[in-house]
């Protein structure tokens, strides 16, 4: 009997260890799995980390960059005419007056604007050499502005005035190219 109870013994110690061999090799291969897809997801998570660190890059680097460009956005941006600014740039011409020391300066008519190109008729009166400062002012403008045509001519005056033979009238066309329409 005892042999029997030994076969017997040894049966279930066979038994128990290959059931717990078992369950060990299913323990070890669970862990082995769930390591994989934990380290599969951080592989992941880094890799959105690392792109989104470069898109924040991106973005802090386009913020310096408006921030650089700032006063060069400022300065073009004063180069063009948009519709809202006509009013301004005509206070601006009319604004000559007083910087070339003329008697008088009129926006007589601002036309339709055409393929970005403003015109603009004003007339001017003064002295001859505060004409010709006008044309050098409104050259110095910061728009990009042509002048088509410029029509001086003296001016004979009557009555008390008749005595200052330096008083010229002046007509002058000219075009802002850059007008930004509405």
């Amino acid at each position: 009997m005892k042999v029997k109870n030994k076969k017997k013994n040894t049966l279930l110690l066979l038994i128990a260890a290959g059931i717990a061999s078992a369950v060990l090799v299913g323990i070890y291969v669970y862990a082995l799995m769930t390591i994989k897809t934990k380290a599969e997801d951080t592989a992941r998570l880094s890799d959105e980390l690392k792109q989104y660190i470069s898109n924040e890059g991106k973005v802090n680097q386009i913020k310096r960059s408006v921030i650089d460009t700032e006063e060069e956005r400022r300065k073009l941006n004063g180069y063009f005419v948009d519709f809202d600014a006509v009013p301004e740039f005509a206070k601006t011409i009319e604004g000559l007056k007083d910087a070339a020391g003329l008697a008088s300066v009129t926006i007589n008519n601002i036309s339709d604007p055409k393929d970005d190109i403003l015109p603009v008729s004003f007339y001017a009166e003064g002295g001859f050499g505060e004409l010709m400062r006008l044309i050098e002012l409104v050259e110095s403008l910061p728009f990009n502005i042509e002048i088509r045509r410029v029509y001086l001519s003296k001016v004979n005056l009557v009555g008390e005035d008749a005595g200052d033979e330096n008083m010229w009238e002046g007509v002058f066309d000219i075009e802002v190219v850059g007008f930004l329409s509405k």
